[in-house]
């Protein structure tokens, strides 16, 4: 039986199956990189022109982490395989003009054009919101400049007529060095994976402390003082929370009777807001029924440093 052969489409090149895909992934990867790319600049900016009055600091780490998480996978694999292409163009020229590819190409294009636009709608909306000038500046030049290298690349790869090209190397090695250099600049801001840790369980301990202050505040609405000493509280309250690496219990006591503190020993020090105020300040009341509930004065900040600290609070 005589085999069919590839056809041709035509522009002259064979389109199969490996060409497509090959594609696609490459498209994909292309799209991940930039993404994680403009949400990791995003965040330096964030960074080096903090405002609390449009973020907090545990968001920016998130973003740093997530965009080079992203970048690390994604961008080794969109230089893999868009090696594998040029590979196949310079074997074979007329794969350089498959309609396939040339689509998804010019797709390529259609989509970061789209997405440059909406995310400069944004950040004139934010900048109209009150952002930091500095901040919404920096994030335009961030935009445009991902948008002209793309942009120029990809329409660069649609016309041109030289085969084989040593642009694609030169622009994967140049590309290359500036995402090694962003991820290893998240590791000065974001902090390294040990540090990222300690920071969860202090998170953890402020949690725990947290949830013995509302004990303490329950039983002083119930019992219209403070509890004498640890054993006290625990009797009345049950099992309380303890350290999660040492598993030792957190101390409790009383310093007069209007005011008690807390202690634990913290892995890092928590010396501006992560988290957003609203987590870091509590008060109680407001007045129930005839009886107003009583208070911590100024709140309850869980700012701390690092090593054995103990957070003293007043009751209004």
């Amino acid at each position: 039986m005589e085999q069919t052969k590839p056809q041709p489409n035509v522009t002259g090149g064979y389109v199969t199956p490996k060409h497509v895909f090959l594609q696609l992934l490459m498209i994909a990867m292309l799209y991940a990189s930039v993404i994680a790319a403009i949400t990791l600049y995003f965040q330096y900016a964030n960074q080096i022109f903090f405002d609390s009055a449009f973020t907090y600091r545990e968001s920016i780490y998130s973003g740093i982490r997530w965009g080079s998480s992203v970048l690390l996978v994604a961008f080794p694999v969109l230089v893999y395989t868009s090696w594998l292409i040029q590979k196949e163009i310079n074997r074979q020229a007329l794969v350089r003009q498959m309609r396939t590819r040339r689509w998804l190409l010019y797709f390529t294009q259609f989509v970061t054009a789209i997405t440059i636009i909406v995310d400069i709608m944004i950040l004139i909306y934010e900048f109209y919101g009150g952002e930091i000038t500095a901040r919404f500046v920096s994030k335009i030049i961030v935009v445009l400049i991902i948008a002209a290298i793309v942009l120029g690349y990809y329409r660069w790869e649609l016309h041109r007529t030289e085969v084989p090209s040593s642009l694609p190397k030169l622009m994967a090695i140049s590309v290359g060095v500036i995402v090694v250099a962003s991820v290893v600049g998240g590791f000065f801001i974001a902090g390294t994976p040990a540090e990222q840790r300690a920071v969860r369980l202090d998170d953890q301990r402020v949690s725990n402390l947290s949830e013995i202050q509302n004990q303490v505040m329950n039983y002083l609405q119930t019992k219209d003082t403070l509890p004498a000493d640890q054993t006290t509280l625990e009797s009345w309250a049950g099992l309380l929370p303890t350290d999660p690496v040492t598993t030792e219990p957190y101390r409790y006591s009383k310093t007069s009777a209007t005011t008690f503190e807390l202690c634990a020993t913290f892995a890092s020090e928590l010396a501006d807001d992560v988290y957003g105020s609203h987590y870091y300040e509590t008060t109680y009341g407001p007045v129930y029924g005839e009886k107003a509930l009583p208070q911590l004065v100024g709140g309850s900040s869980w700012l701390h440093p690092a090593g054995d600290y103990c957070f003293d609070r007043t009751i209004e």
